[in-house]
């Protein structure tokens, strides 16, 4: 199930950022600051992952810095799903 979700938002990462040849390099455990996503391509991301896995991001987590990684989001997707 974790590779799954890690995949499909991985793919939603390169969709938004269209950029797909360098985040076909993106490691779970990296930044997305660092393949030069911003505020906009940000939020872009948290709505894909709502609308995807029906689930409700809480604004007090809407932080680049909160949920910088896939790793990041991927949690938040499980627990999220889990505790739904």
């Amino acid at each position: 199930m974790r590779d799954d979700i890690i995949k499909r938002v991985k793919e939603i990462v390169s969709e938004v950022l269209e950029n797909s040849d360098d985040i076909a390099n993106l490691k779970p455990e990296d930044s997305l600051l660092d393949y030069g996503i911003t505020s906009i391509n940000y939020i872009r991301i948290i709505v894909e992952i709502e609308q995807e896995y029906g689930i409700e991001f809480d604004d007090d987590d809407l932080s680049i810095e909160t949920l910088k990684t896939l790793n990041d989001l991927v949690d938040y997707i499980i627990d999220r799903k889990e505790n739904k």
